[in-house]
């Protein structure tokens, strides 16, 4: 639980494959402008050293966990580490279906990307697609006691990475913070 996450040159490259391969996972005119203007926040972010956040927003059916997996599939390309979080477990456990393998282990719940797993800072990116429905607040309930920081999700996911937060426009989400 305490081990750094470092995924191995030949997983990232898996991953850049799996998804650049996948005809599911092409982008059309205006997704791809996303993409890159994302992909560019992101290398500034990684080049200078600094913190920040991106959010990407959008109605449902937009695009934007195929955005999500492409600029995965771009931050794999380039060498750097990253998570993609999702609540959706079908959706997760559909992704981890097409990976494979170790690769499973890049898709996770936001229940389990907690400080103590994954140390301060470890990671170049956290990709965190339906970022409206993590919760407002710190989910103790599924947490053990010694991995408990006292704070909100959002702010457990910033303090892990550089985070990009993929969210819906539309709706309430009941424990969102935006």
């Amino acid at each position: 639980m305490q081990s750094r996450i470092r995924p191995s040159k030949k997983l990232l490259e898996h991953i850049k494959d799996v998804i650049y391969q996948g005809k599911q996972f092409s982008l059309i005119n205006e997704q791809l402008i996303a993409k890159n203007l994302i992909w560019g926040k992101i290398r500034r972010s990684i080049r200078h050293g600094k913190k920040s956040v991106v959010i990407v927003q959008g109605g449902p059916g937009t695009g934007k966990s195929v955005i999500a997996l492409n600029v995965l599939a771009e931050i794999a390309a380039r060498k750097h580490t990253a998570l993609f979080v999702c609540k959706s477990k079908p959706f997760r456990e559909g992704l981890q279906k097409l990976v494979g393998g170790k690769a499973r282990n890049l898709f996770v719940n936001p229940y389990f990307l907690v400080p103590a797993r994954v140390g301060g800072n470890n990671l170049d990116v956290v990709l965190v697609d339906e970022a409206h429905r993590l919760e407002k607040s710190n989910v103790h309930r599924y947490m053990r006691p010694e991995h408990r920081s006292g704070l909100p999700q959002v702010d457990q996911i910033i303090r892990t990475a550089k985070p990009l937060f993929f969210s819906s426009t539309t709706g309430k989400a009941s424990g969102s913070r935006r």
